[in-house]
């Protein structure tokens, strides 16, 4: 069963999908890891976006929803909205994060793109991680 996060103060919250902060950010983000120097962030925080990282060299460890995840080459982790993480990698950790607004789905029509956020949201939280072949 997937975990749910009432807002805590200690917690927080990311709102900007554009690490960048720009007034007008797009809703899908992209950067290579090692151009983001405040990456990785070591303490607890959840985003009000999607946040995937896709590690291409590296190692360490990916906390979400308090579960454990190691971060090793050809690893990918796909954080829902609301979900609580962090991580820690070692600092020549190669690869590119993604952050994207549910409303890239809008598309689809505001019901089925609604019912798709959902699913996703849902699938993702049971299954953060993933580890595909070379």
């Amino acid at each position: 069963m997937p975990r749910t996060h009432s807002a805590s103060p200690s917690i927080p919250t990311l709102e900007h999908c554009n690490l960048d902060h720009d007034a007008d950010f797009p809703p899908l983000y992209f950067s290579a890891l090692e151009r983001r120097s405040e990456l990785p962030r070591t303490y607890p925080h959840r985003h009000s976006y999607f946040h995937l990282f896709w590690v291409t060299k590296g190692a360490g460890r990916h906390m979400i929803d308090f579960c454990d995840h190691p971060v090793q080459d050809r690893s990918v982790f796909i954080v829902a909205p609301g979900q609580i993480h962090f991580w820690a990698v070692e600092p020549q950790a190669q690869g590119f994060l993604f952050n994207f607004n549910a409303e890239i789905f809008d598309g689809h029509g505001s019901s089925a793109a609604a019912a798709y956020d959902e699913r996703l949201r849902l699938r993702l939280q049971a299954n953060p991680a993933f580890y595909p072949d070379a």
